[in-house]
Formats: structure tokens, C-alpha cells, sequence
């Protein structure tokens, strides 16, 4: 677990101290211990906030998520994502250097990290940004973050409630991002450094327009955007924002695994999933929304 040099920006999710590392865990003064998995990521949810109970996406969604990744079906996404994400840091860091912080680290924390893919890319188009990278991705899934320690062995990765609490030190994130995820203001303001940017993406109110038309999928609110600025209102406000729409022709099997991978697939019956192969192939929209925001001033 490459989780060494961002062990001192985690905290013990029962009582809040700082924890150290050693070969198998985590542990904070108190002797709160926290094991790693073999596969790489630990498991800071605290007893008592469903920590045996809560499980995220499925390892079946996780699967068809990574095949659809995979597929660079979501690539135009990650790719502005990247460039977004890498200028932001490049605004934070200015930031920092123009109050005296000499501090070249750059602090990323993917909320919601699913199987790393965006961490991954931002990491990658980042590296010139900073002198020095520390990735955190935590997720509620044990699945999505047993591929995400794989896919990004330099990322450290632990198991969060984000709505409960995010086990990260206040005020030292420069960049939160927050994709297809559950979000919490009050923990985000928390963790974020008073110079450092929150990075949300949304679908769009056309996104798999083609399937809703055919298909009983969850709705999507055309007032999305609206009603989460309200939510985050009056902790961060809005700096930029970016839409990323094209098309993509899917055959039956990445139809499938596209349905499989959201929330959608828990709503489903058998009839739906029969009807999904029997559209295929079909042109696609995929639309989504990159909002950029910051502390409110």
C-alpha cells in the first residue's frame, strides 16, 4: 500500500488522532488498529456507522464498470477531467505561493474513487503540475477499491462514509473530487484547503437520452445543477464550468455493461435487460457537466 508519505493526513476514524504505519496497518496513539488488506486499501469506516452492512457498488458493477472503463467509453470525460484538474492545481498552487506556503505538495482526495480510473489520469496529466503528488481515493464499495489499489499502486486508498465523516486531517486537500458521487459539504469546506478547488461532474439532462426513451431508467433531474449549488450554497460558489457531450456506437454487451455499472441496474428486471440487447447497436449520447468550485469568499 503506497500509503507512507499520506499516512500523516489520515486520521483514526473512532477518535480522530493521528496514525502511523507500519508493515499490516494503521494505527493511531490510542492503539486503534486498522489492518491493510492484501490487496492494498484499509477499511476506516468506524464500527457502528455499518461497517460489516454497507457495501457500494457491487462487485458485478465494479466488473461491468472496469470493462466499460476499459472500453474507452468514458474517455472524453477523463481526458477533460485531467486538463481541468491539472490547471486547478496549477491556481492552487499560485495560491499557496503568494501567501508564503512553500509547500510543493499537492493533495488530491477522490471521493467516490470507484475502480481509480479518474485518479489515475489526473495523476498522470498532473505530474508537471506539482512537484509532488499525494493521491487519496476512498469509496464506500470494497470492490471498487480493491481494483482502484491495483490500478494506481502510488494512490492511497481507505474505505469512508463520506455523509458520516471523511478520516482526513482539516484543511489540507487541494484538490476534492467528486464524480457520479455521494457528496457532503460540510466535509468537503472541512478538508479542503482554504486555497484548494472541488471538482464535480454530473450527467447531463441528455445523458443516455437514446436508452431512457426505451428503457425504465432512473430519472435524471433536470435541475440537477441547480439543486446542487443549493446543497453546497453558502460554502463554495461556482469559479467555471465545462460540458462534455459526444456519441458512441454500443454493441449489445457494452450496452449491458453500461446499464450494469449504475444505479439503474438495481431497478431492472428481466424484461428490461432483454430489451437493452435487443436495441443494440445503437448510438449513444453521453452527456455530463464539470463544475469547478471553491471556498466562498
Amino acid at each position: 500500500m503506497a500509503i507512507d508519505d499520506c499516512t500523516a493526513l489520515l486520521r483514526c476514524p473512532v477518535c480522530g488522532a493521528d496514525m502511523e504505519h507500519d508493515a499490516h496497518s494503521l494505527r493511531c496513539d490510542r492503539r486503534h488498529t486498522f489492518d491493510i488488506a492484501r490487496q492494498g486499501y484499509v477499511d476506516l469506516l468506524p464500527a457502528g456507522h455499518g461497517r460489516h452492512t454497507i457495501e457500494g457498488d457491487t462487485r458485478e458493477m465494479i466488473d461491468a464498470r472496469a470493462r466499460v472503463l476499459e472500453a474507452a467509453l468514458f474517455e472524453p470525460l477523463a481526458a477533460c477531467v485531467a486538463a481541468i484538474a491539472s490547471a486547478s492545481l496549477g491556481r492552487t498552487a499560485a495560491l499557496r505561493a503568494s501567501t508564503g506556503d512553500a509547500d510543493t505538495t499537492s493533495v488530491i482526495l477522490d471521493c467516490g474513487c470507484g475502480t481509480g480510473y479518474y485518479l489515475g489520469r489526473i495523476a498522470d496529466h498532473a505530474a508537471n503540475a506539482a512537484s509532488r503528488l499525494c493521491l487519496l481515493g476512498t469509496d464506500i464499495s470494497t470492490a471498487a477499491l480493491r481494483r482502484a489499489a491495483r490500478a494506481v499502486p502510488r494512490g492511497t486508498f481507505f474505505r469512508n462514509d463520506i455523509g458520516h465523516r471523511i478520516t482526513v486531517a482539516d484543511r489540507v486537500v487541494d484538490l476534492i473530487v467528486n464524480i457520479f458521487a455521494p457528496r457532503s459539504a460540510n466535509e468537503f469546506q472541512r478538508v479542503l484547503h482554504p486555497h484548494g478547488a472541488l471538482l464535480i461532474v454530473i450527467p447531463g439532462a441528455d445523458h443516455l437520452t437514446q436508452l431512457r426513451t426505451s428503457l425504465p431508467l432512473l430519472a435524471i433531474d433536470p435541475d440537477k445543477a441547480d439543486r446542487l449549488m443549493e446543497a453546497l450554497h453558502p460554502r463554495f460558489e461556482l469559479v467555471d464550468t465545462a460540458t462534455v457531450r459526444y456519441e458512441r456506437n454500443l454493441d449489445d454487451t457494452q450496452l449491458v455493461d453500461l446499464l450494469r455499472m449504475g444505479p439503474s441496474a438495481r431497478h431492472l428486471e428481466d424484461g428490461a435487460w432483454q430489451e437493452a440487447r435487443r436495441l443494440a447497436p445503437i448510438d449513444v449520447t453521453f452527456d455530463f457537466l464539470v463544475l469547478e468550485l471553491r471556498h466562498a469568499r
